[in-house]
């Protein structure tokens, strides 16, 4: 149970946030997200929020409509993101490109495009919730490095992970051991 916590993040920094499987790391991020209900304190966001869930959400469509989603198309941005998130090279090999629907996709393939969505969305604080589970050793130092370190850099980035290794690229850790929603002062 998340008690008697309290953040104050700010931008351009890079927030990973651990602990072992149930512990609620997600639950921290629904807290920022005012989708858990607290009992004492405050969550308050200065910006606004992009979310990558650790279940891949798609829609029947293409792989481009699922990355653009409800945003204006910007091709130097997508295409930016198409590559921070590593699906360039298998939107090479598919032969509608990224026209191609997202039904028979891999889990690692929807993964990323579930990231690459969360990447394009142009916000000021991005949850990142487990994305590198999905994905290969290669893929997943692609990703981090060109996701979180690179186009993401001058973002507030909280990143929850079970990679350990990548802790020590982070500016601030988190470990959580227990979730609960009483006295949480939240300051993003």
């Amino acid at each position: 149970m998340l008690s008697d916590v309290t953040c104050d993040l700010s931008q351009n920094k890079l927030i990973m946030v651990t602990g072992k499987i149930g512990s609620g790391k997600t639950s921290f991020l629904r807290l920022i997200l005012n989708e858990l209900q607290i009992t004492g304190g405050s969550v308050s966001i200065n910006g606004s929020i992009s979310y990558a869930p650790q279940e891949s959400y798609t829609f029947s469509g293409s792989i481009r409509q699922n990355i653009i989603f409800h945003n204006k198309f910007d091709s130097n941005r997508y295409n930016q993101v198409i590559e921070a998130s590593g699906l360039s090279q298998d939107i090479r090999q598919f032969r509608k490109g990224d026209k191609r629907n997202v039904a028979g996709l891999s889990g690692g393939q929807l993964a990323r495009v579930n990231l690459a969505r969360a990447l394009y969305h142009q916000a000021s604080v991005y949850l990142l919730d487990d994305p590198l589970s999905a994905v290969d050793t290669g893929m997943s130092k692609h990703i981090f490095e060109n996701s979180f370190k690179s186009f993401l850099n001058d973002k507030l980035r909280i990143l929850i992970t079970h990679q350990v290794h990548y802790l020590s690229e982070a500016d601030h850790v988190i470990v959580i051991d227990k979730v609960c929603c009483i006295n949480t002062n939240l300051h993003i």
